[in-house]
Parts: C-alpha cells; sequence; structure tokens
C-alpha cells in the first residue's frame, strides 16, 4: 500500500495540514474548524492559531515553523493580514530558513515563497502526540501536554506526560509534575485505548499507508478528540528477538526508545558535543563531522540542526534530564519526528 500524497505532492496543495484536516474530516473525524481566508478567521469572533504550512512538513523536518495565536481580545485589535506577523516573528523566522537551507542545500528563496499559513480554531483542552512503535508491534508512545494553575498560583503551568502502552496496558507512565501534584488527572488504560483506536482508524484510511507509523496529534476538549495533523515518521519494520535481561555492566537502558538494532547490536561513530558549538560559532556556520552516524542531544542549543541531522544518521542518543525532554518532546515538536 502506498501513500496517496507522496505519489503526486501536488495533492497537498502546499498545505498538508489543512489538506489532510479537511480528508480526515470527511471522513468521520472531529477536527477543528478552518477558515479559508484570514478575513473569514477574523469575522468568526473565534480565538485562532495560524497554523504554518509547507509542503515539506507532511513528511520533512517538523517544527521548522512556528503558529501564531491569538485569543478572542488580541485578535480583534488586528487590522490585516500582515499585523498578524510580528517583526520579531519574521525575524526568528528569516533565520531558521537561513540555517535549514544552509544545512540541506536547499534554495532559501524558494522555500520562502512555498510557505504559508491556514488559519484554525484555537482550542484549549489537552494536546496528545501518539505514535505506533515501529519495531515492536502493538506499542504506542504517547505523549500528553495540558496546561493548569494552583490558586496561589499567578501563571499556568505545563504539565507533560509520557506513556508507553503496549497491547492496551500501559507499560511505562513518566509524569515530573505528578509528584508535587497528586490532583492531577491519572489517565486510565482506557483513556489512552480511545486515542490508540482513533489513531488506528485514521491510519488504515486509504489515502495513507497502513504500513508507515506516523505522528499524530490531537486536541482533547470535555473528553472528544479533534485530530489536528499526520506527519510521516517511519515504516513498520518489526524486530525479530526482544531483549529480556536486565542491563549489564557498562551497558545504560533507555527510557524510551522507538527502532531497532540487528540482533548483534551495533557501534557508531557518535558526536559528543560540536565544535562549532565549542567555538561559539554562528548556527549558520555550524557543520557536521562527514564521518558522524550519531550524536549526544547536546546539540539543542541548535535544534534545526539537531532535528534536520536526525532523519540522516544511525542512531539518535537523547542524553538530558526527564523533566526537560519530555516538555521539548510535548510542545516544541523536538526529537519527535523519526
Amino acid at each position: 500500500m502506498t501513500d496517496y500524497y507522496l505519489q503526486d505532492r501536488s495533492r497537498l496543495k502546499g498545505q498538508p495540514k489543512k489538506t489532510i484536516g479537511d480528508y480526515v474530516e470527511s471522513k468521520g473525524i472531529l477536527v477543528p474548524k478552518r477558515f479559508n481566508s484570514f478575513d473569514d478567521a477574523k469575522k468568526s469572533g473565534l480565538p485562532i492559531i495560524a497554523r504554518s504550512e509547507h509542503p515539506q512538513e507532511y513528511d520533512g523536518l517538523s517544527g521548522l515553523l512556528e503558529s501564531p495565536r491569538f485569543n478572542l481580545g488580541e485578535f480583534k485589535e488586528i487590522i490585516s493580514e500582515e499585523e498578524f506577523f510580528p517583526k520579531s516573528f519574521v525575524h526568528r523566522m528569516n533565520n531558521k530558513i537561513k540555517c535549514y537551507n544552509i544545512y540541506l542545500h536547499q534554495n532559501e528563496s524558494q522555500l520562502k515563497k512555498e510557505i504559508s499559513f491556514s488559519y484554525w480554531e484555537l482550542l484549549g483542552g489537552t494536546n496528545h502526540i501518539i505514535i505506533a512503535d515501529s519495531a515492536i508491534p502493538e506499542r504506542y508512545h504517547i505523549t500528553c501536554l495540558f496546561y493548569f494553575k494552583e490558586e496561589h498560583e499567578r501563571y499556568n503551568r505545563q504539565d507533560a506526560r509520557y506513556y508507553l502502552v503496549e497491547k492496551g496496558k500501559i507499560i511505562l507512565e513518566n509524569s515530573p509534575l505528578r509528584s508535587n501534584y497528586p490532583q492531577l488527572r491519572q489517565y486510565s488504560p482506557k483513556d489512552l485505548e480511545e486515542l490508540v483506536l482513533m489513531y488506528e482508524k485514521i491510519r488504515t484510511f486509504e489515502n495513507f499507508d497502513a504500513q508507515h507509523c506516523p505522528l499524530m496529534e490531537f486536541q482533547t476538549v470535555n473528553d472528544l478528540h479533534y485530530f489536528l495533523q499526520y506527519h510521516r515518521t517511519r515504516d513498520v519494520d518489526y524486530s525479530s528477538f526482544i531483549i529480556e535481561r536486565k542491563a549489564e555492566e557498562g551497558e545504560i537502558e533507555a527510557l524510551f526508545v522507538r527502532g531497532k538494532t540487528s540482533h548483534e547490536g551495533m557501534i557508531v561513530k557518535t558526536t559528543v558535543v560540536y565544535a562549532d558549538y565549542v567555538l561559539k560559532k554562528p548556527w549558520e556556520q555550524w557543520r557536521v563531522p562527514p564521518e558522524q552516524e550519531a550524536s549526544l542531544d547536546l546539540s539543542y542549543y541548535n535544534w534545526i540542526l539537531d532535528e534536520t541531522m536526525q532523519k540522516m544518521g544511525k542512531a539518535r542518543f537523547i542524553d538530558a534530564e526527564v523533566d526537560r525532554i519530555l516538555l521539548d518532546i510535548a510542545s516544541r515538536h523536538r526529537k519527535r519526528s523519526v
């Protein structure tokens, strides 16, 4: 089975998020309201998010562009579409695009021409990311992100969680804030099963390749799951073996893993830290060692390079505090697209 959109990329209409959203909604799945233009979005009287669109966002870099959002009060003050994107936003985008084009030897002017935004209703609730494991059947990686505020607190807090679900059972849960905020919602296997069932339903729609393990994003409001995005990652490639023993001396057991090695394992040439970072060179001057096969996650200071290299090496080792990496994955598109 092949992917309908990869057969002819023009079918994405230059806006993969909106195009896929329209398609998924036509199959009976809830999707937030989309608007045909900035003016239609403004007239709706709803809080709005301008979702970044580019053809490569379907199966390329995740999170290269940003998606500005405004609540109803702020949106009323905006007169034109140009005002929706402040100078600081445009400056950040130009810097990111410049780095991206240098790293991948792309045409900067062409990429800019292909950038657009689709206007969606901005929902509250909880954001969920779910990915089927490509190496182990019936295993799913799920992150949850939501905001909460204690009565005595002035600002909202973010709670990021990670669940590893296999055959309907939660086999790993990591929720750094629950120890400090025990009143926060505890997910049950049934809660996550609903997400898995929706993921599998969409995954097998005829326009998609059912033997692929996409990243899907959902927004859950009042127990209703709204589809947000389908982003291609990797094809199914099940492992022929399982390691059931405990880690031996000199070994480190990872908190969560995607992908597989051969039965014999593998040795990869790994960059511990980039010389250009140590030399404090500007991001656009960073270069990847040609012999590199993997790297430690010490390039997060330059996350565009980090995201770019995820699709080019043999392995990616993320060395970070659990709290930070969970928030990074759940809220910033980083390190989750392969």
